[in-house]
């Protein structure tokens, strides 16, 4: 999304405006942009500016949730980076049986009790 955003060269206060409509994904999603050099920071101007266009960009983070998100599995090592990302978690889920025993009956019996 903020890769997208960076439709002109822009100071890092119209970014920083520009994060702040897209929410809590814009943070990792600037981090990651610059990690991968799709987007650059000019010290001599402070105007950040897009590196490559938009065309050769393969969103491989969507591809990756529509796989958890389908139930496919994925590396260990994607996980850990989806998780650490704030994009993924893990829940505990329990699960239960239930069938009819030897002692089953429709009706309720009072048992014995010693006095």
């Amino acid at each position: 999304q903020i890769f997208m955003a960076l439709e002109e060269p822009m100071d890092k206060k119209s970014l920083l405006n520009k994060m702040k409509s897209l929410g809590g994904a814009a943070n990792p999603g600037m981090s990651e942009c610059m990690k991968r050099r799709w987007i650059s920071l000019d010290k001599e101007t402070k105007l950040i500016r897009r590196l490559i266009e938009p065309s050769t960009v393969k969103d491989e983070v969507r591809e990756q949730l529509l796989k958890v998100q389908k139930g496919e599995s994925l590396d260990v090592k994607v996980l850990k980076i989806l998780k650490k990302r704030k994009m993924t978690g893990t829940k505990k889920e329990t699960w239960y049986e239930v069938s009819k025993g030897k002692e089953f009956t429709v009706e309720r019996k009072a048992l014995a009790t010693d006095l």
